[in-house]
Parts: structure tokens; sequence; C-alpha cells
């Protein structure tokens, strides 16, 4: 089975630590009037899943008794209007799947930039093939089972992440985020020349992993000595030629 961009997806949120957070009893955001049904967390987005909605005496409520209309908004929807504040147990996120799916086709741009392997991204799979989708074959494996091979493509979309956030933070120095209950907060750790650092890290790690790639891919090119351009000055200069073509007569 190909790799799935819904994989990268999940397993480049397990490296970014800093992009969720829980948030415990949260009062949700809306009209308490027994007529209003929809209601907003306070930090938005939010994930998918972990959410749990407690009424006021705080008791858990049933998760078929609302929906969540949106992650990107932490809308939710109760089939019936509540009487009285409710309250709800999340994890925000500080980047939408929608961007983080972006960010993992960027990824991939960047690793074919890095090691050319002539492979293609759909919307839903990394693929050998451009008319349908099969797992690209890297030596004795296949990409989605190689754990090396997964490992260059998360560092690749781990640089674009950072890539994507350095060129904010430089154009933009200060970050900030408002809601009715939390009030206005600054955000000032994504400095643009800590993020450039963090950019040069990534880069080497790209560049090490790269070449244990290519050994995996029996890529044996790579890594090899291959002889530079030389001018014709150089060429026919007495330091070029070996002893072996002095002692054939081949030269002087």
């Amino acid at each position: 089975m190909a790799y799935t961009l819904t994989t990268a997806i999940s397993e480049l949120k397990r490296s970014l630590f800093w992009n969720e957070r829980a948030v415990v009893r949260e009062p949700l955001e809306g009209l308490v009037d027994s007529s209003n049904c929809v209601f907003y967390t306070a930090q938005k987005p939010i994930s998918a899943t972990g959410i749990t909605v407690y009424d006021n005496d705080g008791d858990e409520v049933s998760s078929g008794s609302y929906s969540v209309d949106s992650t990107e908004f932490g809308t939710i929807r109760f089939d019936t209007a509540p009487s009285a504040l409710h309250y709800v147990s999340y994890t925000a996120q500080s980047l939408t799947d929608t961007v983080l799916t972006n960010i993992v086709k960027n990824g991939f741009d960047k690793m074919e930039q890095s090691y050319n392997r002539n492979w293609y991204i759909t919307d839903s799979s990394i693929s050998s093939s451009a008319s349908s989708v099969v797992d690209p074959v890297v030596g004795s494996l296949t990409f989605s089972v190689s754990r090396l091979q997964v490992k260059l493509y998360l560092l690749c979309c781990e640089y674009e992440l950072v890539y994507a956030l350095w060129k904010h933070a430089a154009a933009n120095y200060f970050q900030f985020r408002e809601s009715r209950s939390a009030g206005v907060q600054i955000n000032r750790t994504r400095n643009a020349d800590q993020l450039k650092e963090v950019l040069a890290v990534l880069q080497g790690q790209i560049d090490d992993v790269i070449v244990s790639v290519a050994n995996q891919q029996d890529d044996t090119p790579w890594g090899s000595w291959v002889p530079g351009t030389k001018s014709d000055t150089y060429i026919s200069s007495w330091a070029y030629w070996p002893d072996g073509k002095q002692d054939r007569g081949e030269v002087a």
C-alpha cells in the first residue's frame, strides 16, 4: 500500500510538539438562550479527535447530541439548544490540517529537488507512476515500509514548514490572537533569525540522510568520486599524466 498524505500529516504532527496543546474544560463561546445551537471554541483550529463536551453540572455530554461542524473554526453544533453554559476539552492546533496538507505536498517537492527519483504525488499518496498509485521500490523495500525513506520525506516536510514560518516571521515580527474569553495574546517566539538557524540544521540533517537513502536504494554513483572539468592547459601539463603513460611511450 502506498504512503498516504494522511499518514504523512499524522507522523509530521508527532515531531511538531509545539503545534498541539491540550485545552481542558474551557467555556464554549456563543449565546446561551435555549435557541442557539452553534458554539465555538476559544482557540482554533482544533483537532478532530479527543473532543469532550461537558454540561453546566460537569457531566460529560453524549457525543451523539452534538457535531463538530468545523475544526478550522472550532464550531460545535448541538442537536438541541442548551439552556446553560457548556464546557469543552479539546486539542488546539497552531496549523490546520489543510495547511499541513499543503506542507506535505511542498515537502515532497523538496525531497525530489534534493534527491530526484522522478516520483509523483497525487491528492492522496506518493507514487512512482503517473497513471496509477504505485508504492515506489527502494532497493529491497518499498517507500511506505522504509523508515529511512520516510524520515527523509518528513525532514523535507518539516523544512518546508519552518521555511514558511520564516518567511512569515521576517515580514511580521508580532503575531496576534484574539478571542472573547482569552483576550489578546502576542506571540514573539517565532523570530526570523532563530528560524533561519533551524533551517540550516534541518538542511544538514537532510544532507546526511540522503547518503543513507541512496545507499538503501542501491544508487552506487551517489557519493562516488567524479572527475571535475579540467582546462586544456591542465590536461596537457606534466602533472596530469601518470607515470604509466611515460613508460608506454605515449608521452615524452
